[in-house]
């Protein structure tokens, strides 16, 4: 498919003797192609990360496993449905305002 059965030569060099029909075909393979090379790949470094992950988990101590109990989604979503405001009389200091107040 690749090169020319008269020529050998690459058929894509083969301008204007080529029908249209046939150069989308070709066209149309080869994205096919990578697209799939491409989809591999994910599905290999996707494969690779949870592998990863599991062997992560599985070194973890048991005694971490309270910290790690939560996805952070969890605590956004937590922390966000709060309607308490702990902090509303918190102020960071910096140098300025402990140089003018007493």
């Amino acid at each position: 498919k690749e090169k020319c059965k008269n020529c050998g030569h690459p058929w894509s060099s083969h301008e204007g003797v080529i029908s249209e029909a046939q150069l989308k075909n070709y066209q149309a393979a080869m994205k096919k192609a990578e697209d799939d090379r491409k989809a591999k790949e994910e599905a290999e470094k996707a494969k690779e990360r949870a592998s990863k992950l599991a062997k992560k988990k599985a070194n973890q101590a048991v005694e971490d496993e309270w910290f790690f109990d939560g996805s952070k989604n969890d605590t956004a979503v937590h922390l966000e449905e709060s309607d308490e405001d702990d902090d509303c009389g918190f102020r960071m200091w910096n140098a300025q305002d402990l140089a003018s107040d007493p």
